[in-house]
């Protein structure tokens, strides 16, 4: 051990289950008889002299690696149990969390250094019951666990105590572990520099005669606190949430989810009162005077997606959200039609960061159904509804779900909509086979031409200008004819699509897969088993494009996409978009793969290999969670899947 590495604390204490950084700090600081801040000192957490606070805080969303290694030693626990102290976990899982440690388009975990809608970082929620402790003499004399949940603003309910949480301190009326602002202060608590208290009493700071000095109330005294009974409805939302937290739920259909209540929360919000009358339940009579105040912050901006300032607020705003949610999926888009209708134009710009919560992570039918609404309540110039981008294939219900359309049309597919003579030139059909999928998608959801296309992945540039109908995508002639009635065609092949015995979730792979590219272990595996490259050109200059090619290749195949949108292609892989048109060499390099002949020759042995990974990488991939069904949203229960799979591709969103 060097000079510098903190040494072992005489003793320490087993974490409880759930328990926070803060808390464990709390409690062990009271063990040892020591002021918090000379305990976090010691273990690393924070360095003697000028700024020795500015950074704490950001522990709590995770600790990096070098002061993880130093705190772990220092209070005798293991990495993984130094870990479960803090959010880290919840990465990819709990939307606000994710944001606020990895920045857009970052590729390693590092706290942002912004404050986050929903999450608490310098205040916590409490239950007084679970503060008090389970009666054993340790947890007797130094208090139960303040929880890492407690911290996220989705969590509004004690279920073990079935009590809605606490928010505020008796006694001085503040945030329990209130520091004031994220600006203004980032310590991990308040009045650390206090030793003596018992992890359960209040520390925010209050002016007394003498000066500021922490509050001292207790707050594991439920006594002192009016009963707050949960209902069996309000139980079960806040349990269905906390098993989307759970680590055996699939973290990308978790976030997906909780992403689908914050969004709802916001429309609830801006759409107040109307929202009001699909409530199923008594309301607060609170909410209607935070709703009706909530729009506007101290600047004069309309503001709708803040966190709810308490547990009786937030737990009845994500009851309305939830009970919308619920809604057979044409009683929801009416819904939504409903609310929107009367909003006003100019606040169009105030759902710019709605707009991009739904962009950023909704499940797929609630992306289609909120951004259509919105589209159409607040058209875009550039997306303005009408002929060109209205469904023109009947919209009803098809038999399939959107999920079940690739972004590429299949051969099989594509042979079901053109005439034998359009096959003789597969290269053609681009243009066809994108706006093709786009139309099947309109044609189940009802969606506009540009949400269709943004559900599927395809850039609105891919569409600008051309292929908005389907006689613009036909070229003059026979070289790429509709056999029979284009309207027939389609509906034999939307036919087809539902009468799959088990059709594929494309939009589950292109969100699994959607910052994945082949790693450099796994691409000398497969190059290790071919003949050798011949060319002019040195397989040393080539080998890397061939990598990023081999990697879109894998990435359109299981995912249904066109190569050309593959993540190595773009950012965070690349400096910048490299669009691959036909004359550039990774659009030769492609089509060389695709069209291996049979024979010894090293493309056509790289085609099979990359074939064969393409297999193991499908099976791979977790099944998909049914978050809503074909027709409705239905019982209101998440399932789950899987929360990882590999074969060593690099995924830059960490789990």
């Amino acid at each position: 051990m060097s000079a510098n590495e903190p040494a072992p604390l005489p003793r320490s204490l087993d974490p409880l289950p759930g328990e926070s950084l803060p808390g464990f700090i709390l409690r062990l600081a009271h063990l040892l008889d020591l002021a918090p801040s000379v305990l976090m000192r010691q273990a690393g957490l924070a360095t003697p002299g000028v700024g020795n606070q500015s950074s704490q805080a950001r522990h709590l969303l995770m600790m990096e690696p070098t002061v993880l290694e130093s705190f772990a030693r220092c209070t005798r626990l293991t990495e993984a149990e130094a870990e479960a102290l803090s959010m880290r976990r919840f990465v990819g899982r709990y939307p606000a969390v994710t944001e606020a440690l990895v920045s857009p388009g970052g590729t390693t975990l590092r706290p942002t250094g912004r404050p986050r809608d929903w999450l608490f970082l310098t205040s916590s929620r409490y239950c007084p019951q679970c503060l008090a402790g389970d009666g054993s003499e340790i947890q007797r004399r130094h208090g139960g666990a303040w929880k890492v949940e407690w911290h996220f603003g989705l969590v509004f309910a004690c279920l073990q105590h079935n009590a809605l949480l606490e928010d505020l301190c008796p006694s001085c009326v503040q945030p329990a572990h209130s520091r004031g602002s994220w600006s203004a202060t980032r310590t991990l608590m308040p009045s650390q520099w206090v030793a003596g208290l018992h992890p359960a009493q209040c520390r925010t700071k209050i002016r007394q005669p003498d000066g500021y000095q922490p509050c001292g109330q207790r707050l594991d005294t439920a006594a002192a606190l009016p009963a707050r009974p949960l209902t069996p409805e309000l139980a079960a939302l806040q349990r269905k949430i906390l098993g989307l937290l759970a680590p055996g739920h699939d973290p990308t259909a978790a976030s997906a989810a909780i992403r689908d209540l914050q969004v709802m929360s916001a429309v609830v919000c801006a759409t107040w009162p109307k929202a009001a009358a699909h409530a199923t339940f008594k309301l607060p009579p609170t909410l209607d005077d935070y709703l009706s105040s909530a729009r506007t912050d101290p600047s004069g901006r309309l503001r709708w997606d803040a966190t709810p300032p308490n547990s009786t607020l937030t737990a009845a705003l994500l009851a309305l959200a939830d009970t919308l949610l619920a809604q057979p999926r044409p009683t929801f888009q009416q819904s939504l039609g409903v609310l929107l209708q009367d909003v006003e134009p100019v606040m169009a710009s105030n759902w710019t960061k709605t707009r991009g919560a739904v962009a950023s992570g909704c499940t797929p039918l609630t992306r289609l159904d909120v951004e259509h609404a919105l589209t159409l309540r607040f058209p875009k110039p550039s997306m303005r509804p009408g002929p060109d981008t209205k469904p023109i294939i009947p919209v009803r219900e098809r038999g399939y779900l959107p999920e079940n359309i690739p972004q590429w049309l299949p051969d099989g597919w594509l042979s079901l909509l053109i005439s034998d003579s359009a096959r003789a030139r597969p290269g053609s059909s681009d243009r066809f086979r994108r706006t093709a999928a786009v139309h099947l998608v309109q044609a189940a959801t009802g969606s506009s031409l540009f949400s269709a296309a943004q559900f599927l992945g395809v850039p609105a540039y891919c569409l600008s200008g051309h292929g908005r109908t389907l006689t613009e995508i036909t070229p003059p002639g026979d070289q790429f004819a509709l056999h029979r009635d284009r309207m027939e065609a389609f509906e034999a092949l939307a036919q087809h699509i539902a009468s799959l015995p088990n059709p594929v979730d494309y939009s589950h792979r292109r969100h699994q897969l959607a910052l994945w590219d082949l790693g450099l272990d796994e691409w000398h595996t497969i190059t290790d088993q071919l003949p050798p490259l011949t060319s002019d050109a040195s397989k040393t200059k080539q080998d890397g494009l061939i990598r990023e090619c081999a990697s879109a290749y894998i990435w359109a195949k299981v995912t249904g996409s066109e190569w050309a949108l593959a993540p190595c292609f773009h950012p965070p892989f690349t400096s910048r978009d490299r669009p691959v048109y036909p004359n550039l060499p990774e659009y030769r390099l492609l089509d060389r793969i695709r069209r291996a002949e049979q024979g010894p020759d090293f493309f056509h042995a790289l085609q099979q290999a990359l074939n064969t990974y393409v297999n193991q990488l499908v099976l791979s991939i977790p099944t998909a969670s049914r978050l809503v069904q074909a027709a409705s949203y239905g019982s209101g229960q998440w399932s789950h899947g899987s929360a990882s799979f590999g074969l060593g591709g690099r995924s830059r969103l960490p789990s």
